[in-house]
C-alpha cells in the first residue's frame, strides 16, 4: 500500500474542474482513454497532473493504477490527417474483413485499429492505408477489373491506397485478396458512385478534413474557485467523517479542527473577502500536510483503502486553489 501511495503522490491529482487539452482531443477526469495495445477496454483518468503532462489512469479490466502520459494518449473522438474515429481501413492483404480505426495518437502520428476478424488490436501507419472508396487513374471501388489473365472472373476493387498508385483487389473465382498496380488493371464494369471527373482523381483529393497540426496538450478551463471551495469542503468533512471510528484518542483533536476548518472554508465560499478565502484555505492546507502522516496511516487500512487516491485529490486540489486565489486572476 506505501508504494501505490508514493507513486500516487508522485503523480499530483489536480483541479476535478480542469480537462487538458481541445476539442476532440481534451481529456477530463472519469473520462475512458485508449493506450495503444495495452487493453481494449481503456483506462479510466482518476487524476490529472497538468504540471507534468501526466495522469493517474484505472486499467478498466484489472481495476490497476498507474500513471501515464498524455503523450501515449490515442484521441477516440474526431479526425486526425482525414482518418476519422469509426472508418474502416486495409493494409494490404492484413485484414482480410478490413479493420476499424479506435484512435489516433498526434505525437507518434499512428493509429489505433481493431481487426474486423481477428478483433485484435494494433497501431498503424497512415501511409500504409487503404481506404474502401474513391478513385485513383481511373480505376474505382467497386469497379470489375482484369490484370492481363490473373483473374479468369474478373476480380473486384475493395479499397485504394492513399499515397500510393496501388488497389486492394478480391478475385471472383477465389475470393483472395491482392495488392495490384492501378497502371496493370483494366476496368470490364464501372461502378455508378463515381462521376467520370471523379475517376480521374487521387483518392487524397476527396477527403475534406484538414490534417491536425500537433498541438502541445495545455489546460483550457476557467477554475471555478467557488464551486472548488464548496466541493473540497464538502469532501474533506465527509473524509473525516469516514475516519471518525478510527480515529485515537491522541488525535481526536487535530481531525475536529480539520473538519471544523473545512466546515469554515464552505461557509466562505461565497464571500468577497478574497483574503479570508483565501486565510482559511491555507489553514486547511497547513492542517492537512501537519497530520499527513497520520491520515495516511488510517487510509493504509483494509477498510479505507479505496480513500487513499480522495485524500491525495483533496490535497492537491486544495493546493491548486491557493495558487489560483493568490494570483489574483479571480
Amino acid at each position: 500500500m506505501k508504494s501505490a501511495l508514493a507513486a500516487l503522490t508522485l503523480v499530483a491529482t489536480t483541479s476535478a474542474f480542469a480537462c487538458v487539452g481541445y476539442g476532440d482531443q481534451q481529456v477530463c477526469q472519469g473520462d475512458t482513454v485508449l493506450i495503444g495495445t495495452a487493453h481494449s477496454q481503456g483506462y479510466k483518468v482518476i487524476g490529472i497532473d497538468r504540471r507534468n503532462n501526466e495522469f493517474i489512469a484505472k486499467d478498466n479490466y484489472y481495476n490497476t493504477l498507474s500513471t501515464k502520459s498524455f503523450d501515449d494518449i490515442y484521441y477516440n473522438k474526431g479526425c486526425y490527417n482525414s482518418i476519422c474515429v469509426g472508418d474502416k481501413i486495409y493494409k494490404g492483404t492484413s485484414f482480410a474483413q478490413g479493420a476499424k480505426v479506435l484512435g489516433y495518437n498526434i505525437v507518434n502520428k499512428k493509429y489505433l485499429v481493431k481487426d474486423n476478424y481477428y478483433s485484435t488490436l494494433s497501431t498503424q501507419n497512415r501511409d500504409t492505408f487503404y481506404l474502401p472508396e474513391g478513385c485513383n487513374d481511373y480505376i474505382c471501388v467497386g469497379d470489375t477489373v482484369y490484370k492481363g489473365t490473373s483473374f479468369a472472373q474478373g476480380a473486384k476493387v475493395v479499397a485504394m491506397s492513399i499515397d500510393s498508385n496501388h488497389a486492394l483487389v478480391k478475385d471472383n473465382y477465389y475470393s483472395t485478396q491482392s495488392v495490384q498496380r492501378t497502371e496493370d488493371l483494366i476496368v470490364t464494369q464501372e461502378t455508378s458512385k463515381y462521376s467520370s471527373y471523379e475517376r480521374g482523381q487521387r483518392y487524397i483529393e476527396f477527403l475534406s478534413e484538414e490534417p491536425i497540426q500537433q498541438q502541445q496538450v495545455y489546460s483550457t478551463y476557467v477554475f471555478d474557485f467557488r464551486g472548488a471551495s464548496k466541493s473540497i469542503a464538502d469532501r474533506t468533512i465527509n473524509l473525516v467523517k469516514a475516519l471518525e471510528p478510527y480515529i485515537n484518542n491522541a488525535n481526536e483533536a487535530e481531525m475536529d479542527n480539520i473538519k471544523k476548518k473545512a466546515a469554515r472554508l464552505l461557509a466562505r465560499a461565497n464571500t468577497n473577502d478574497m483574503i479570508k478565502l483565501t486565510t482559511t484555505a491555507q489553514t486547511l492546507d497547513d492542517l492537512l500536510v501537519r497530520n499527513e502522516a497520520y491520515l495516511f496511516e488510517l487510509v493504509e487500512t483494509d477498510a479505507l483503502d479505496g480513500m487513499a487516491i480522495e485524500l491525495i485529490t483533496i490535497s492537491e486540489e486544495l493546493k491548486a486553489l491557493i495558487d489560483y486565489l493568490a494570483s489574483g486572476q479571480y
